[in-house]
């Protein structure tokens, strides 16, 4: 079973209608509930609610985000919470209830990089130079997850 976070924003909207085998989906508001089969009513900085959404799966997709590069910078210790600690909790509570399994992490492109640099495009390899909250914490969610993934095999 797939576990899945940020289904009704941009990217989960338009991916969820393909997914074919069954998932489990974490929404913050309850007029988002599509199926209670499906979707959990819950927040990503709650503990128990993250438990609960990837109990018995075996693949978790975290799109979830509450900001962007624009927002980010207006209240930093909150994108920190609300974003960055959440995801290293998730990463932390799936691998303990999934050893195995795997995570797939909708990061970030273009806040990753610095935005007046001299070659366009930029290229993936180019050092990394977040210039907002946003690409902060993703970058830093992306060390976690990798260090993660290290302690774990």
């Amino acid at each position: 079973m797939l576990a899945i976070t940020g289904s009704t924003g941009f990217i989960g909207s338009h991916i969820l209608p393909y997914l074919s085998g069954p998932y489990r989906a974490l929404v913050r508001r309850p007029e988002q509930v599509l199926s209670k089969k499906t979707h959990l009513l819950g927040d990503m900085e709650n503990a128990h609610d993250i438990e609960a959404l990837v109990k018995g799966t075996d693949t978790l997709v975290h799109l979830a985000c509450t900001t962007n590069p624009r927002t980010s910078n207006r209240d930093i210790p909150a994108d920190i919470a609300q974003n960055l600690i959440s995801s290293a909790r998730l990463f932390e509570s799936f691998y303990t209830a999934n050893p195995g399994g795997h995570i797939l992490f909708v990061s970030t492109g273009g806040a990753m990089y610095d935005l007046y640099a001299h070659r366009k495009p930029i290229r993936e390899d180019a050092p990394a130079a977040p210039w907002s909250s946003y690409g902060i914490h993703k970058l830093a969610a992306e060390h976690y997850l990798e260090m993660l993934a290290r302690q774990h095999k």
